[in-house]
């Protein structure tokens, strides 16, 4: 099975990890994650997400590759914006 990661799962691993590691150690991270990492669940446009130590991604699963789309961050993380994102918007639309 080829894996392929793509230049934006990359920018958002070193934006939400606030990483400072080189390139090829990112796509070994998000690689072991899909090698390693368990099925969270459908995601929106027939995605999967994934997660292993912590860290969750979003894949796209196809005949004989799988492409990384997206990496969502730690559990830190996505709970942080959660709260001080998401929440915030959905606040302002229903009142």
């Amino acid at each position: 099975m080829e894996i392929i990661v793509s230049k934006h799962a990359i920018d958002q691993y070193r934006v939400k990890m606030f990483s400072t590691l080189s390139l090829k150690e990112i796509e070994k991270i998000l690689v072991a994650i899909v090698r390693k990492g368990k099925d969270t669940g459908a995601r929106p446009g027939g995605a999967r997400g994934m997660q292993y130590n912590g860290i969750a991604i979003v894949v796209k699963k196809q005949e004989d590759k799988t492409v990384i789309i997206t990496c969502l961050g730690n559990g830190a993380y996505r709970g942080w914006c959660r709260r001080n994102e998401i929440l915030p918007r959905y606040v302002a639309r229903v009142s």
